[in-house]
């Protein structure tokens, strides 16, 4: 008698996440050229992160899983905040330049 491992619940997760991943490239592409998401790619990219992180809830529980995500917020906040800081910047001095042409 042997026991062998179900990894079933693996691939389905994996196969959505690839599968959530290129739908989701897609839509940013979509989105970056017509400039709706302008300066806020990195929200995008967080919210990416955050699904990512739910998926794979199912597979080690869903208070590892809150751990993980909160160990990203922490890590990532500061990235978006200045990601958003950078774009606000440019986006003045872009103005502003006009302005004085």
């Amino acid at each position: 008698m042997s026991i062998q491992p179900d990894f079933s619940p693996y691939l389905a997760v994996y196969f959505a996440l690839t599968l959530f991943g290129v739908l989701y490239n897609a839509v940013i592409e979509h989105m970056e050229h017509h400039k709706y998401i302008e300066g806020f790619t990195s929200l995008m990219v967080a919210a990416g992160v955050g699904v990512t992180v739910l998926a794979c809830g199912f597979l080690v529980g869903w208070q590892a899983a809150g751990i993980v995500l909160i160990g990203f917020a922490f890590s990532g906040l500061p990235m978006v905040v200045g990601s958003i800081v950078r774009y606000v910047r440019a986006r003045a001095a872009g103005q502003k330049m006009v302005r004085d042409e």
